[in-house]
């Protein structure tokens, strides 16, 4: 699914409220015409925008109704957007297909770019890339700069050598990154400092990438602010700041990525460019997990065995190491095999040796793998002997002073 406007960021559309464009357009309209009587289809729609900032959506649909009868185009994309992503009624493509038209026809940018996401995947109007294509590049023409992004990633799509850094259709998709950037898209913006980031279509400039990243971290897109967080951590072109990486995958988790949630809790639990804290790192931790980050419920896993920075819970511990080897994570099947001598009352050897095999079959780290197994042997030897001492998950995964 291709990026189309709507009111929140989710994994698949960067969006914006017919209530904000709602509110803008009634701006622009009080600007233009200060001393003009208001028509009653400005008057219609004004109330629809007030009903849907207080979410009374049948009004909202009614009055958007009564504005869009009446030619008012702002009224007919707001009435598709609710049509599109069912507000105050079932979702409906064919009808919001048919709405976003009568807005594009009398170019209305976000008409054309949201019904050009309906024929890029065959949602109410029959599948049509060419005609996606048209209307992402006339969206553009109008200055909508999601239109540019979504009509270059349609190139991107269409590259046949992916490894290509200097295809020619990869330079046009680059070119239109940058013009959608231009035209305040951070969407766009996103894209053009990856394409600079990695020398895509563009000669490569780690610098300047920043700049672009920078643009659309403040405008909410989480992979930016992520980027953003790893540069400072690896030092890419700058001085390593983990002070300021923490902060900037701590952004990135707070717009939905979720290895930035996974990454920045670790840097909670283990003091890195922030102060310890365990309430934090377990919160991030938990949010990555929930997101199926197998590392993030890994971490969260070790951060309940180990009990300094929460309370000690061996059941969550055993809970979360064995969701991270669900999601085939080697690492996260050893955890496991490490808990399960600690805590199983019925064939322990017998479970943690099946675990072994697992993290064997994932390619875990063939010296974790060996720890472990020396472990599983001492036990079967001195039983929970064996597990006394330093902390069992340091002993395994983390290299001796």
């Amino acid at each position: 699914m291709r990026f189309a406007w709507t009111m929140m960021v989710a994994l698949t559309a960067f969006l914006v409220s017919p209530t904000a464009m709602g509110i803008a357009a009634a701006q622009n309209s009080a600007q233009n015409s200060a001393e003009a009587t208001q028509t009653p289809q400005e008057a219609s729609f004004e109330r629809g925008v007030a009903a849907f900032d207080r979410k009374d959506f049948a009004t909202a649909r009614k009055e958007y109704l009564s504005s869009c009868d009446g030619n008012y185009v702002d009224a007919c994309y707001n009435l598709g957007y609710m049509n599109h992503y069912g507000m105050g009624s079932a979702v409906n493509y064919a009808e919001a297909s048919r709405l976003y038209t009568l807005g594009c026809d009398r170019d209305e940018a976000q008409s054309c770019n949201n019904l050009g996401a309906l024929y890029e995947a065959g949602d109410g109007v029959k599948k049509d890339a060419a005609r996606a294509d048209i209307l992402y590049r006339k969206a553009c023409s109008l200055s909508d700069g999601l239109g540019c992004s979504n009509a270059a990633d349609m190139l991107v799509d269409a590259i046949k050598d992916k490894t290509s850094k200097t295809d020619p259709t990869r330079v046009k998709a680059t070119a239109l990154f940058k013009e959608g950037c231009d035209k305040a898209s951070p969407t766009a913006c996103l894209r053009y400092g990856y394409a600079l980031h990695n020398g895509l279509g563009v000669t490569q400039d780690r610098n300047r990438s920043r700049h672009f990243y920078f643009i659309a971290c403040e405008e909410d897109r989480g992979a930016a602010c992520f980027n953003l967080g790893d540069i400072y951590e690896n030092g890419v072109m700058v001085r390593v700041d983990l002070a300021r990486a923490a902060r900037y995958y701590d952004k990135s988790c707070t717009f939905g990525d979720m290895e930035g949630c996974a990454i920045v809790g670790n840097f909670y639990a283990q003091g890195k460019g922030v102060e310890k804290n365990g309430l934090i790192a377990a919160s991030r931790l938990d949010k990555a997990c929930d997101a199926d980050q197998a590392i993030g419920c890994f971490d969260l896993a070790d951060l309940y065995l180990q009990g300094d920075l929460v309370q000690e819970d061996m059941a969550r511990a055993m809970k979360f190491f064995q969701k991270s080897c669900d999601l085939k994570d080697g690492d996260g099947c050893l955890g496991t095999a490490l808990v399960s001598l600690a805590v199983e009352k019925s064939r322990p050897v017998e479970k943690a040796k099946a675990l072994l095999a697992r993290a064997r079959s994932l390619d875990a780290n063939a010296d974790s793998m060996k720890k472990v197994e020396a472990l599983i042997t001492a036990f079967e030897k001195d039983g929970a002997q064996a597990l006394h001492g330093s902390s069992m998950t340091e002993r395994v995964f983390f290299p001796a002073n």
